[in-house]
């Protein structure tokens, strides 16, 4: 055991008559306990010491045209290679052209193999630019958040697996249950049902909805009011009609019992043949030597890939294993590191989208359309969808 309380200070004139100043002070308690030698009868030869200690170290320098200041707390203990320590650090930097402050605070366990740690910074710089995030590493999983702020754009990235709203336990009438969930990446249930990516919501009101693709169960409107309808599929257990007037219909499928037209009439007697796959970027069609139209949807997204991986993202259209079309894709976002010693750019890449459309031009015969996600640099997870229509007369 021990007990340690050091001040220093020195004061030091260089060459050109400039003055340095700087007092370091460092104060803690310890108790160790070292392995056991040889000849021992109460624990094993070679057995992991044991430790527990508590330190801090403070240290305030000027030198020329800068000063600093620096404070370093440490709270570890050390049992049979099991180990918990606690370490938080402030350091302020100012100089007659610039302030920066950081405060770092890391809290980890080991226990064998495994390895558990938080680690939350704060950053301020020159009053024109601030950050802060918070990293949870367990054994390489790693989940967090971050935000900053650059006085033109305030930017908060999150990165879980899961994000769930809800409101405190213990609330009088209200369950405890998430009001508003946010899954990124499927998750199995005890039952063995599968909830897919995507954002849950129990209860929501909307001001206004723009989506690409909207799937309803139950629909119940009051009044609605459609500039453009178009019905993929639809059943309707009763309907009556007594007059109907449409300007332009577009059915893409559809079964009439009995259908009466006084005049057919089918430009350049064209029909098409359309065939999809959700989820699966592998699709078969046989076509007749007519142009085939390629739509691909993507949901993909990443974690965060440092800059200096030179990561890149495409996405590309085969026919036969031929190379029809290569997508490029850019980064979707980004942030700063200033944690260690250098400053490191984070890109991110978060896509939920539908490409732009192909149009090939095959022989005829039966084709195998497939769709590959390629990332260099970091890894990406999320489907690829691919649908085919043929225009054959």
């Amino acid at each position: 055991t021990g007990a340690l309380n050091q001040v220093k200070s020195e004061i030091q004139e260089d060459v050109d008559k400039k003055i340095s100043a700087q007092t370091t002070k460092i104060d803690g308690v310890y108790a160790q306990v070292n392995p056991s030698m040889a000849g021992a009868v109460d624990e094993m030869a070679g057995d992991a010491g044991k430790y527990a200690g508590v330190w801090s170290e403070q240290s305030a320098r000027i030198e020329g045209d800068m000063a600093q200041a620096k404070r370093i707390d440490q709270v570890s203990v050390e049992m049979q290679q099991n180990n918990a320590v606690l370490k938080s650090e402030i350091e302020a930097t100012a100089t007659t052209a610039h302030a920066a402050i950081k405060a770092t605070e890391t809290m980890q366990t080991t226990v064998g193999e495994n390895r558990a740690s938080i680690e939350k910074q704060q950053q301020s710089i020159d009053g024109v630019y601030a950050q802060q995030y918070m990293k949870f590493d367990v054994n390489g999983h790693i989940v967090g958040h971050g935000s900053m702020n650059d006085g033109k754009t305030g930017t908060m990235i999150f990165n879980y697996d899961a994000v769930h709203f809800g409101a405190p336990v213990g609330v009088d009438g209200i369950q405890p249950k998430p009001l508003m969930s946010l899954q990124t990446k499927a998750d199995t249930l005890p039952n063995g049902t599968i909830i897919p990516p995507g954002l849950y919501v129990s209860n929501g009101y909307f001001g206004r909805i723009d989506a690409s693709k909207l799937w309803v169960d139950d629909l119940s409107a009051i009044t609605a009011s459609f500039g453009s309808l178009k019905v993929k599929s639809a059943n309707i257990e009763r309907e009556a009609v007594d007059s109907s007037k449409i300007k332009k219909l577009s059915v893409e499928s559809g079964h009439i019992k009995d259908l009466s037209v006084d005049t057919l009439k089918i430009k350049d007697n064209a029909v098409t043949v359309s065939v999809a796959s959700e989820n699966s970027g592998d699709l078969i069609i046989e076509t007749s030597g007519g142009p085939v139209r390629c739509n691909i949807g993507i949901e993909v997204s990443s974690g965060p890939v440092a800059q200096s991986n030179g990561p890149s993202l495409s996405v590309r259209l085969y026919r036969d294993d031929i190379l029809i079309r290569n997508y490029w894709l850019s980064h979707t976002g980004q942030f700063n590191d200033y944690s260690g010693e250098s400053t490191y750019l984070y890109y991110f890449y978060s896509y939920t989208c539908e490409l732009p459309m192909v149009v090939d031009q095959p022989i005829a015969g039966i084709h195998r359309y497939r769709v590959d996600i390629v990332a260099s640099g970091f890894t990406v997870t999320g489907p690829a969808s691919i649908a085919l229509m043929e225009v054959k007369k």
